[in-house]
């Protein structure tokens, strides 16, 4: 036995049941260690390294333009069923191998 204080102060008990006890006693232990900056911060506003607090900003959506050359879907989908007849399933052809 590797650890034999272990193996007397509980003679009867394997190294197995005493393992999962000492891996969560672990784990607490170093979430206990860690700093609870996460608690600090509301949700709406974060607070700078000089104690001021600022909104946080939204995101912006961003709309895509299409150029003059793109095609339209319709046309994608016509030019994927007649290109890939007779070819595997997969890739770019994947769902375009036989009409619906």
């Amino acid at each position: 036995m590797p650890f034999p204080l272990l193996q007397q102060l509980a003679p009867k008990t394997t190294l197995r049941t005493w393992t999962a006890p000492l891996l969560w006693l672990t784990l607490a232990l170093c979430l206990a260690q860690l700093p609870e900056a996460g608690h600090a911060a509301s949700q709406n506003s974060t607070q700078s390294v000089h104690g001021e607090f600022s909104k946080k900003k939204k995101s912006t959506k961003v709309k895509q333009e299409r150029s003059a050359s793109e095609e339209s879907r319709s046309d994608r989908d016509r030019r994927l069923y007649r290109e890939c007849k007779g070819r595997a399933n997969a890739g770019a052809c994947l769902g375009y191998t036989q009409k619906p």
